[in-house]
């Protein structure tokens, strides 16, 4: 594993930590959450399962303004336990 891409996978688990530190109430604006998919997608590789992920959590967003706040943390912990598989 290269340098460059522990570094990577390193980026991804402290942008999606801060992100699940910043989660309050039962809802998360909509553009907030697609601004943090936007952010980890620019960390990922391409193929890698924490991309994959991120396209589909991108596709599915719920909700027309406010997005349940489970839902984005479940996402969350999901990309950073999958970022292992691919960050480079």
């Amino acid at each position: 594993m290269s340098t460059q891409t522990i570094q990577k996978q390193s980026q991804v688990k402290e942008t999606a930590s801060a992100l699940l530190a910043s989660l309050d109430g039962s809802n998360v604006g909509r553009g907030k959450v697609v601004d943090g998919l936007l952010d980890l997608y620019n960390l990922t590789a391409e193929p890698s399962v924490a991309r994959s992920l991120i396209v589909t959590g991108l596709e599915e967003i719920p909700g027309k303004n406010l997005v349940p706040t489970e839902w984005w943390q479940g996402l969350l912990e999901t990309v950073v336990e999958s970022s292992s598989e691919g960050c480079s």
